[in-house]
């Protein structure tokens, strides 16, 4: 399956929302329930996100992910120092709002969205 440039870009800022959802919520979660079982508080209402956390690390699958849609977008080569400055370019605020998540949980719209890709 071939994908347009717009294409690769949607699911880019997608792969980047979660990345960057499940990077706060593993940050938030870590402050909030430091020294306690936290388990038990991993599950969210999101089955994508679920499936995510039962990797080993889901962030650096997801930062692979990422650089391998950049290197078809900008069609080169890119190395990890390149991760930070694709991942600036883009708010966290304006990618939930122009893909209308409001939290973890809605990440499961994207399934919707992929299906018409």
């Amino acid at each position: 399956m071939d994908l347009t440039k717009k294409e690769v870009e949607i699911l880019q800022e997608m792969l980047i929302l979660i990345y960057k959802l499940i990077n706060q919520d593993k940050t938030f979660k870590s402050l909030y329930f430091k020294d306690m079982d936290i388990k038990k508080q991993n599950k969210t209402k999101s089955h994508l996100i679920n499936q995510l956390n039962k990797l080993e690390d889901p962030e650096d699958m997801l930062k692979s992910c990422i650089m391998e849609l950049e290197e078809v977008k900008e069609d080169k080569i890119v190395d990890d120092k390149f991760f930070y400055e694709i991942m600036s370019k883009y708010r966290m605020r304006d990618l939930k709002e122009k893909y209308n998540i409001k939290d973890i949980e809605d990440i499961d719209k994207f399934e919707s969205i992929l299906e018409h890709i």
